[in-house]
């Protein structure tokens, strides 16, 4: 059989299938080591946990003031999940949304935009339901942050021909419905709708000065 080197160089060139940047996959296993790592843990610590780490609205309105878990919460919220569906479906838009912007803005950059719009997504529902005491988890704000990034990164590109405006209204309807009716994943628990537009506005505010310079 004769070698041909030009499919040769066609194989040493194809990429594997999930061929994810290095922060992209870094932010995907945290999330899922952290899940897992709760599945092991005794239900009170599981709690505890959650009572320390996820966003409690009530807690900077009724609280003892900014200590430590009120400080950290709006970090540490986007990495908890309600369930493994819920984490399937975050981590699944993580992988697509993530990669994408990555690739153009650079992992620290796309780390960083990720948690800021993430923590911005968490002070809209904090603004919106003040007196609130049920926990807030999961990575969709900052996913939703990514999203817009997406958007302006195909506008950019002529990808989308330049029609930024009405996949914007779909995802801010789309956050809005799954509020009102839920989405599955998050054993019962209700969707932070607030926190999803904040996110995603905060990414279309962000991601023009998260741009590379020319």
């Amino acid at each position: 059989m004769q070698h041909d080197p030009r499919m040769a160089e066609q194989l040493r060139r194809r990429q594997p299938m999930f061929n994810l940047p290095r922060a992209t996959q870094i932010l995907i296993a945290i999330n899922v080591i952290v899940h897992l790592v709760r599945q092991i843990l005794p239900q009170g610590t599981d709690w505890e946990l959650i009572a320390n780490a996820a966003v409690i609205p009530a807690r900077y309105t009724y609280g003892p003031g900014f200590d430590l878990p009120s400080i950290i919460a709006p970090l540490t919220f986007q990495f908890l999940h309600g369930g493994f569906l819920h984490l399937l479906m975050n981590m699944a838009l993580l992988a697509a949304w993530g990669a994408g912007v990555e690739r153009v803005i650079g992992p620290l950059r796309m780390v960083v935009f990720y948690l800021v719009c993430g923590g911005a997504g968490a002070l809209a529902h904090v603004l919106l339901y003040p007196e609130s005491m049920v926990p807030m988890i999961g990575a969709s704000a900052g996913i939703s942050g990514l999203f817009a990034g997406v958007l302006i990164i195909m506008r950019r590109h002529r990808a989308s021909g330049g029609a930024i405006l009405p996949l914007a209204l779909l995802w801010i309807a789309t956050a809005v419905i799954t509020g009102i009716w839920g989405t599955p994943g998050a054993e019962g628990e209700s969707v932070a709708w607030v926190a999803h537009i904040g996110g995603f506005l905060a990414g279309l505010a962000l991601f023009p000065f998260a741009m590379p310079r020319r």
